[in-house]
């Protein structure tokens, strides 16, 4: 017995089964244990937009571009989405697909850098501990 439930969301199918065990000698299924799972089709083809088109794009959300050329160089060394995607949730308006007013891409780019030296800065320290570690082995050794 197979039952079928099509969730259509955003462009995604999800498909969710549910599979009831096979029918014993009785005639009756064996006890309605269910197994599910779910399938998630995600097929949207998304079209490339230009550079100005994704500044644009920022500027109708309400982020504060005060400069058009740092804005399109940031955007082609890091990407649109490493930048914004990932950071994003700290600048909205909870609910909304709208920035906080007086959100700049600066603000946003500052945050994606202090990040990424942070994360340098660990990596930095997790390897100082390991060729520490290391040293005091040969050193016991």
């Amino acid at each position: 017995m197979t039952f079928l439930y099509r969730f259509v969301t955003l462009g995604s199918v999800i498909v969710l089964r549910k599979l009831a065990k096979p029918v014993t000698g009785g005639g009756e299924p064996a006890d309605l244990s269910l197994f599910c799972y779910i399938e998630v089709n995600t097929m949207m083809k998304k079209t490339f937009a230009s550079f100005e088109q994704q500044i644009q794009h920022l500027e109708d959300k309400g982020i504060i571009i005060s400069d058009q050329d740092y804005a399109e160089a940031t955007l082609k060394q890091i990407g649109y989405f490493p930048l914004i995607d990932g950071y994003k949730h700290l600048f909205r308006v909870p609910f909304t697909k709208t920035y906080k007013e007086g959100t700049t891409f600066e603000e946003i780019v500052a945050l994606y850098e202090f990040d990424s030296d942070l994360r340098d800065y660990n990596l930095f320290l997790a390897f100082s501990n390991l060729s520490l570690s290391i040293e005091i082995i040969f050193i016991e050794g």
